[in-house]
């Protein structure tokens, strides 16, 4: 089983129109995209600013639908899932990291790596053990202190088992 398997996936956007134009204007962003990642491999992105790297890492997370093309998460085709089933396949299967952290400020690092665990109905108990266990792995010792930096990134392991999503500078961070 591949734990990611991208099928010529499109990807568009509509541009503005400009006065004097008519019909619809599409930028195509990613056009016959196909890979495979197996499992235990680590894989980067790399290209240009602009280049459609975030574009993809948000079809490859689900956040976003192609308008072409099959994208399989541990053998299920999250584009032909349907809101419901994704955000809870998301929930168990998938963790992103963004560029821009998603962290709750007012929160502290337990309490911001524990949130996506608590979301999945982790018994307490269980999420209290695997968040400090999560943050002593990124080399955070105080779980009462607040993230900010590099130190964000503890919550990425903490919101996926299987397949992690880093967007940017952040993707050094998961797994």
């Amino acid at each position: 089983m591949h734990v990611l398997e991208v099928k010529d996936v499109n990807k568009s956007f509509p541009l503005p129109v400009q006065d004097g134009e008519t019909g619809a204007s599409r930028l195509m962003v990613l056009s016959g995209v196909s890979f495979v990642v197996e499992h235990g491999e680590t894989v980067a992105i790399m290209g240009p600013s602009g280049g459609g790297k975030s574009t993809l890492l948000s079809l490859l997370s689900g956040l976003d639908r192609p308008d072409h093309g099959q994208i399989l998460v541990l053998d299920k085709d999250i584009a032909a899932m349907t809101s419901t089933e994704l955000n809870a396949f998301r929930a168990r299967s998938i963790g992103i990291v963004f560029q821009q952290f998603q962290l709750l400020e007012h929160f502290s690092a337990l309490e911001n790596v524990r949130l996506p665990l608590d979301l999945r109905g982790v018994p307490a108990h269980e999420a209290d053990r695997i968040a400090l266990e999560k943050l002593d792995r990124v080399g955070l010792k105080s779980p009462i202190a607040s993230l900010s930096g590099p130190d964000e990134s503890g919550r990425v392991s903490a919101c996926g088992d299987r397949t992690s999503i880093g967007d940017g500078s952040t993707a050094d961070f998961c797994g």
